[in-house]
C-alpha cells in the first residue's frame, strides 16, 4: 500500500468523522437537553404518560445529538481557512488534510438534515423548529459574525441557551417560568466560560482576525469584567427555583456554594489577568453547570 493510500485510509477512520461533531461540545448540550426534559417531568409539567415522555425525549437526544454534530460539521466547514490559522485548530481533519472541504460540507449537512426530519416525527413541530433555529444561528449568524464583531459571543450564546428547552418541549411542557430559568442560567453561564476561552487563545484569535473581545481589548479589562458580571449573576439566577418554590434547602445550599466559588475564581481573575487564573475559570465553569443541574436533580427526585 503506498503512502497516499495509507493516509487516505487512516484520514476516512471513526475517529476522524467523530471529531467533526465536536463530541465534548455536543455531549454537554445533550446533557442540557435531557436535563430540560427531566426537570419539565420533575416539576409535572409534561402532558404525557410518563414512558411516552422518556421516549420522546430520547427521541430528541439523538435528534439534536445529529444536528447538533451537523452544525460542528458545518463550523469546521465554514471555518477552514481559519483554522489553518490557529494553532489549536490546526489539526482539525480539514486544515490537516484528512478531508476534503467537500466531504465535510456533505457529512454536515446530512447529518443535520437527518436530526431536523428525526425530532419532526417522532417528537413534534416545536421542539424541531426551534432546532432548527438554533442551528441556523449557530451556522449562519454566529461563525460568519466571529470575524465581524464582538457581539459573536452574546449571539453564540442564544444557541447554547436552547437545548433544555428543545428537552422541555419534547416531552410536552408548555413554555413557563421554569423552562424561561433554564434559558436564562444557560445563558449566563455561556458567557465566563467563553470569555475565559478567549482569553487564554487571544493570540491565536489575534493571528486568524477572529474578533473576541480579549482580542479587541488587548489589556482584558472588558472581558474580565464581563465574566465577574456574569458568574455574580449565576448566583441569584441559580436560585431562581427556590423563588417558585420548585427546591429544597439542599439545592438552595449547593446552588449558593457552586456559585460562589464561581464567583470568587471570577473575582481573582478580574484583579490578576493570568493564563492560570482564566483556567481556573474555565474549568470550574465546566464542572459548575452539570454540579448545579445535578443538585436540582437529585431536589427534585429523591
Amino acid at each position: 500500500m503506498s503512502p497516499s493510500s495509507t493516509e487516505e485510509l487512516e484520514g476516512s477512520s471513526f475517529a476522524t468523522w467523530l471529531e467533526l461533531t465536536k463530541p465534548r461540545l455536543s455531549g454537554l448540550v445533550l446533557v442540557t437537553v435531557a436535563f430540560g426534559g427531566l426537570f419539565a417531568i420533575g416539576l409535572r409539567e409534561n402532558t404525557y404518560l410518563l414512558g411516552v415522555a422518556l421516549f420522546r425525549l430520547l427521541a430528541a437526544v439523538l435528534g439534536v445529538g445529529l444536528v447538533s454534530g451537523g452544525g460542528a460539521a458545518m463550523n469546521m466547514w465554514l471555518e477552514r481557512e481559519v483554522d489553518h490559522l490557529m494553532e489549536r485548530t490546526r489539526t482539525r481533519p480539514i486544515p490537516s488534510g484528512k478531508l476534503q472541504p467537500s466531504q465535510v460540507f456533505l457529512f454536515g449537512i446530512f447529518l443535520t438534515a437527518l436530526g431536523l426530519l428525526e425530532i419532526f416525527f417522532l417528537v413534534g413541530g416545536w421542539p424541531a423548529y426551534l432546532c432548527l433555529f438554533s442551528w441556523v444561528a449557530y451556522v449562519l449568524i454566529y461563525t460568519p459574525l466571529k470575524r465581524i464583531s464582538t457581539l459573536n459571543t452574546l449571539v453564540g450564546a442564544i444557541t447554547g441557551a436552547l437545548p433544555p428547552l428543545i428537552g422541555w418541549l419534547a416531552v410536552g411542557g408548555a413554555m413557563s417560568k421554569e423552562a424561561w430559568f433554564l434559558f436564562i442560567l444557560l445563558y449566563a453561564w455561556q458567557l465566563p466560560h467563553f470569555f475565559a476561552i478567549a482569553w487564554i487563545y487571544r493570540e491565536d484569535y489575534r493571528a486568524a482576525g477572529i474578533r473576541m473581545l480579549p482580542v479587541m481589548d488587548g489589556s482584558g479589562r472588558l472581558a474580565m469584567r464581563q465574566i465577574l458580571i456574569f458568574s455574580v449573576g449565576l448566583i441569584p439566577i441559580s436560585l431562581f427555583p427556590n423563588l417558585l418554590g420548585r427546591a429544597g434547602n439542599f439545592y438552595l445550599f449547593s446552588a449558593l456554594v457552586l456559585g460562589l466559588a464561581q464567583a470568587l475564581l471570577s473575582l481573582r481573575l478580574y484583579f490578576e489577568r493570568s493564563e492560570a487564573n482564566a483556567r481556573l475559570v474555565f474549568y470550574a465553569s465546566i464542572f459548575y453547570l452539570p454540579a448545579l443541574l445535578a443538585c436540582l436533580f437529585l431536589d427534585l427526585w429523591i
